[in-house]
């Protein structure tokens, strides 16, 4: 059984369990040897990376409060920081800063979120100097959430995600002695400059700034620009027939992760000009 196939496993076994047997398989789903999402999240691979968080986004909404319980503790808290901290992908620090705004909106009132929290502002003293990758604001989805789960509109949170006080905060990351800071790479320049690209573009339409893109009219318009900021040939109606083959949106809300790794498959193969 591969990898994969053992966490999916694991996965759905969550659902059929509570108390003490649910708290070990959560356990094990998350870092269990070279079986567990932790594999991914620290993996040097954006896409692994991305899917590691997917899954983490996943299980937040399908498990709940016994799963966000996990993620918000400090060492996950500081793990998903760690690489927050350490890629040069503006997509994957977009990513995970989303999702920790999102997590803190969904379950900051209902369990103690405080090392989460406290990661939220290292994110935002790290904003300062890293090109400005803080903390967003949440979702509309995280914020129907939490409404949800709190049997109506929700209150302010006592301290806001980004919120910095008069204390002093460093923004270095916490790390294991087993896991010590990677050695850092050299980015090609072309890869960054796709990324920001895509970035910009990605906060530009999404038109109803839900930080996700979740219309056709909004995948439409940001497929239609890229092709054209970089400089991909496509032929005519190709992304038209791409935005209609991903049918109605509604209810499947792409992140930036997501529509990266949805816009590399879709548009990948096609050449680019050159001047």
């Amino acid at each position: 059984m591969s990898s994969a196939h053992r966490i999916c496993h694991c996965n759905s076994q969550l659902f059929c369990s509570s108390g003490a047997d649910q708290t070990q398989l959560i356990k094990w789903a998350l870092g269990h040897g070279d079986t567990g999402i932790k594999k991914y999240v620290k993996s040097s691979k954006a896409k692994e990376i991305l899917a590691g968080l997917k899954l983490c986004e996943l299980l937040m909404v399908q498990v709940g409060a016994p799963f966000a319980k996990e993620i918000v503790a400090e060492k996950w808290a500081e793990r998903l920081y760690g690489v927050f901290y350490d890629t040069a992908e503006p997509i994957l620090k977009m990513t995970i800063a989303q999702h920790i705004s999102d997590w803190l909106e969904m379950y900051g009132r209902a369990i103690d979120a405080s090392p989460l929290r406290h990661v939220a502002r290292k994110m935002a003293k790290n904003a300062l100097t890293n090109g400005g990758y803080g903390v967003p604001k949440p979702t509309s989805a995280a914020v129907k959430f939490a409404e949800k789960l709190g049997g109506g509109k929700a209150k302010p949170a006592a301290a806001p995600a980004g919120d910095v006080d008069d204390k002093p905060v460093d923004d270095t990351p916490l790390r294991d002695a087993k896991s010590p800071a990677p050695a850092k790479k050299e980015v090609q320049s072309e890869e960054t400059k796709r990324a920001e690209i895509i970035t910009t573009c990605f906060k530009r339409y999404d038109l109803d700034q839900s930080g996700t893109i979740n219309t056709s009219e909004e995948l439409q318009q940001l497929c239609t620009n890229l092709c054209f900021k970089l400089k991909i040939m496509v032929p005519p109606g190709a992304v038209d027939e791409k935005v209609l083959e991903m049918g109605d949106l509604e209810g499947r809300d792409l992140n930036l992760g997501e529509f990266d790794i949805w816009f590399a498959e879709e548009f990948g193969g096609y050449k680019k000009m050159k001047f």
